[in-house]
């Protein structure tokens, strides 16, 4: 029966975490529990959990297990790799795209005010930054690229690789959040070039509280000769190290069976297992009168679909009373990224690519994963129709 149904569509927000995810963090937090700056056995013990881990990341990245930096999630990931990689430069531009993650935005703000410049980099109406700009914005005096890899609330996929190697050809520090595209498959970080590279558990199946700053070669050089590296994640985020959640990280890396392949301005997903369900599920919900999408068509996240939702007259749904009546019938979903869905501020991705001011509060995310119920999926658009609908009568 719908009343029955359990089907969580919210994977860009947080991804259901995987039992023997729980049972790791549970299993160290009952018997492991030490200090890992202690000591004695039980500090000792926790050490070593946190080094394997560390260890066993590297080895699946292939990278050094030193350029490997424990946070609290991609959202710290990206500030430190702002505050490291900015903080012995000389104020000169900051470059950013126009459809950044809030974090990013914040953290790229916080540094106008010690004589950054910073600029946007403008994105065509699928949210892909316009290559035309490219030897105007990585000309002196830029000194730092941030750019998001997937963006989480349209999907679209950026040309990373092609910008990643252009920074580096004009020594430009290159950062990416790669929290979304991470979640897909396991990135080929030993032929990517980055200096700072953020990514979070919860996004394929970790535990929440726990995420990762990698920094590429040249800044773990840069590091190495100030910081002391024997210490707590090399000072750079110094604190007690969370024994349970790291090993939890490392399990959850290691059950990711998929690779992404970069190629230029291309990001493949070889052969993901949700790709193909995503596509026809998004044709079923497109075939609905009054939705359409946003975002790339094809150079997109494969487990995402963004939508704009209108009635049979063209006037826009308000998306948090769809994601509220969805709810009430078991189907969860998302009104736009985690970080903001709370805020009644129109979007600024949403602005950026040019959607109607009038329907910017009119967006729904749906992201999958391989824990979805395909039988329960096949029910959501007869759903979604009957919820516009019933909206639409007490609206207008």
């Amino acid at each position: 029966m719908i009343n029955d149904l359990n089907l969580y569509l919210d994977a860009c927000s947080t991804a259901p975490p995987l039992d023997l995810i729980s049972n790791e963090v549970s299993r160290i937090n009952d018997s492991l529990w030490g200090n890992p700056s202690s000591l004695h056995k039980y500090g000792l013990r926790a050490s070593e959990i946190i080094e394997r881990s560390r260890n066993e990341i590297a080895n699946r990245y292939r990278i050094a297990p030193d350029q490997i930096i424990f946070t609290s999630g991609a959202t710290e990931s990206n500030y430190l790799s702002f505050k490291n990689g900015l903080e012995d430069c000389k104020p000169g531009r900051l470059v950013i795209s126009s459809v950044e993650h809030p974090s990013v935005i914040y953290a790229a703000k916080s540094l106008e005010k010690k004589g950054w410049k910073i600029v946007l980099w403008p994105v065509d109406k699928y949210g892909i930054v316009k290559l035309e700009y490219i030897d105007e914005l990585l000309s002196p005096p830029t000194k730092f690229v941030s750019l998001i890899w997937g963006q989480s609330e349209i999907g679209s996929i950026q040309p990373i690789d092609l910008i990643s190697k252009e920074c580096v050809k004009r020594k430009i520090l290159f950062h990416t959040d790669a929290t979304q595209v991470a979640s897909q498959g396991l990135l080929p970080l030993d032929k990517f070039n980055f200096d700072f590279l953020s990514l979070s558990a919860h996004k394929f199946q970790g535990p929440i509280g726990i995420g990762m700053l990698i920094v590429g070669n040249r800044i773990f050089d840069m590091l190495s000769k100030k910081q002391k590296l024997d210490a707590q994640e090399s000072s750079i985020r110094p604190g007690t190290q969370p024994a349970s959640l790291i090993s939890a990280l490392s399990l959850a890396i290691l059950n990711i069976k998929h690779k992404v392949i970069i190629d230029n301005k291309n990001t493949i997903f070889d052969n993901n297992p949700v790709s193909k369900i995503t596509t026809e599920f998004r044709e079923s919900l497109l075939r609905l009168e009054g939705i359409s999408l946003i975002g790339h068509p094809t150079k997109r996240l494969p487990h995402h679909i963004s939508i704009l939702v209108a009635n049979n007259r063209n006037n826009p749904i308000p998306s948090r009373v769809l994601v509220r009546l969805l709810s009430e019938k078991g189907i969860y979903v998302s009104s736009g990224t985690a970080c903001s869905s709370s805020n009644l501020s129109d979007s600024p991705i949403l602005e950026a690519i040019g959607i109607d001011k009038s329907f910017r509060q009119s967006v729904l995310r749906l992201s999958l994963g391989p824990w979805i119920n395909f039988n329960e999926l096949n029910l959501v658009p007869n759903i979604l129709s009957d919820v516009i609908e019933s909206v639409s009568k007490e609206m207008y």
